[in-house]
């Protein structure tokens, strides 16, 4: 049954804490970022709410909700497409007659263990004909990728659920909100005698359901992280529940289907799947269904980057700039057009006495640093988390120094570091060597000791001693999509040792650098 949001008081929303101990990498990122509303039970939901929903149509009909978690990904729940013929999405659409965007849907996977009688694995993805721009009305909600969060989800006591459902009798044009309790699933087997499993999640109130119509919506919570900063990450998906929408329903665990989730749009995605001559090579889409119709795709774009207007050309020099303070400087490279990274070793900590010499269309120029953040966890006794990010006190903005292009989403990132064939580049001296990354055990063997995860190392290709000479060196990878091609920033230079050189992977700290720009660009 499609289901709807009716009247509840409201209730406090239980904030999900991670520890600084446990890991955490979401699907897509940036994602689950928005003001928190005030709502009143059962009223219209506040537009943050609205901004990673998906409303799911047909040629003719409203189908079912669902959220965006990647940006050509919708997820919802599998019995809402086994008829997913002519489907498209609305995003963004808190009015849903006015959304922010249309998207049409070229293909549907439903899980394979789904069945339709039970409501068993009842989960599914949409796959857009093309790239989600993502805007303020706009966003994915975060899909949290370790299956260790299912340990915390049973221990919530309350969830959020939205939807455009049923409502005094009619499809809501507004988007609903309502706050549901926890219940055992026993309590879901009372009342509707059906028998949930470790993967389904019960949920309700007394005075109020999710109904009618909202079916593929979310179940969610926020998240606090560490750094004081929250995320609502989606837990649930609304499945089934009573007729009546008599206070209880079951909902679909999205922590049982992470593992589900990633590898199917990593498959599916038409984006980087594979290696090839050293490049993260982008792979042809995958045929529909014959039985299903089909509006071919443009050509598809490359992935969402740190910064979208990153170099698009592998022919363009990279801008590695040398940070200078009285008697020394390092050296770093640009990520956007007003950050740059580099090593936290040795780098001063107070900005006054930083700048930069950047010389554009002929005309030197001294710019100040703003600001010097060294990752949180840096260790100096074994270059731990040895990145740091500075702020220029101006932007620059030259089409002749443009910044590198920085992976964000994990699939991605994971098929970048699966690249054995890389390339050391150091446009301060003007140097470029092929490399090849080593095993960790074979770094071990050389090193005499292991090197982090977050860590990559190769052998040293260059003819010099002297480890200053290796200090601006970085490591990239070619990307190459439809003839466009550009530099994938892989990592930065730590430490060498007994030949051997190890990298910070950039990569294992893009959640840390995004949420570093955002509480930048928000304090500025």
């Amino acid at each position: 049954e499609m289901r709807s949001l009716v009247s509840v008081a409201l209730l406090s929303l239980l904030t999900l804490c991670v520890t600084e101990n446990e890991h955490f990498k979401f699907l897509e990122t940036p994602c689950g970022i928005s003001t928190r509303p005030k709502i009143s039970g059962g009223d219209d939901a506040a537009e943050p709410n609205s901004i990673w929903m998906a409303a799911i149509f047909n040629s003719s009909d409203f189908q079912c909700g669902g959220t965006i978690i990647h940006m050509r990904f919708v997820l919802s729940a599998a019995h809402c497409l086994v008829r997913g013929y002519d489907l498209y999405v609305r995003l963004g659409a808190r009015n849903i007659n006015e959304p922010a965007a249309v998207h049409t849907v070229i293909n549907v996977f439903v899980h394979h263990d789904f069945i339709a009688s039970e409501y068993r694995n009842d989960i599914g993805l949409l796959q857009l004909s093309e790239s989600i721009v993502y805007t303020v009305r706009v966003q994915p909600i975060c899909i949290f990728l370790d299956p260790a969060l299912k340990g915390s989800v049973e221990k919530l006591k309350t969830f959020r659920a939205l939807g455009w459902g049923n409502r005094n009798g009619k499809l809501s044009i507004m988007l609903q909100t309502i706050y549901l309790l926890h219940l055992k699933r026993n309590e879901c087997k009372r009342k509707l005698n059906f028998n949930l499993n470790s993967r389904q999640i019960c949920a309700g109130t007394k005075n109020g359901d999710t109904c009618r119509g909202d079916s593929g919506g979310p179940l969610s919570t926020n998240i606090l992280f560490p750094s004081n900063k929250s995320y609502e990450v989606q837990l649930g998906i609304v499945s089934f529940g009573d007729p009546e929408c008599r206070g209880v329903g079951v909902y679909t665990d999205v922590t049982s289907y992470v593992d589900w989730i990633s590898s199917t749009i990593a498959r599916n995605d038409y984006l980087p799947i594979g290696v090839s001559g050293g490049d993260i090579a982008m792979g042809n889409p995958i045929a529909p269904d014959a039985n299903r119709h089909w509006t071919p795709a443009a050509s598809p774009p490359l992935p969402s980057m740190l910064y979208n207007s990153c170099s698009q050309d592998i022919a363009a020099p990279i801008a590695q700039l040398r940070i200078y303070w009285p008697g020394s400087y390092a050296v770093g490279v640009l990520i956007t057009d007003q950050l740059i990274i580099a090593a936290a070793t040795d780098l001063p900590t107070v900005a006054a006495y930083l700048y930069v010499f950047v010389v554009l269309e002929g005309i030197s120029a001294i710019n100040q640093i703003e600001s010097v953040s060294k990752h949180p966890n840096f260790t100096t006794n074994d270059y731990r988390n040895d990145i740091a990010v500075l702020k220029l006190v101006r932007s620059i903005s030259s089409t002749a120094m443009k910044p590198i292009c920085i992976l964000t989403t994990q699939i991605y990132q994971q098929n970048a570091e699966k690249a054995r064939e890389l390339k050391i580049i150091d446009t301060d001296l003007a140097e470029q060597f092929d490399v090849r990354l080593m095993e960790g055990s074979q770094c071990a063997k050389h090193l005499g000791f292991q090197i982090n995860e977050n860590q990559v190392c190769m052998v040293d290709p260059s003819d010099t001693s002297n480890p200053r000479q290796k200090r601006s060196y970085i490591v990239v990878g070619g990307m190459n999509a439809n003839g466009q091609i550009r530099y994938i920033l892989v990592g930065i230079f730590s430490f060498s040792s007994k030949n051997i050189l190890v990298f910070t992977n950039v990569m294992r700290h893009t959640d840390w650098i995004l949420s570093l720009l955002y509480s930048l660009n928000t304090s500025s």
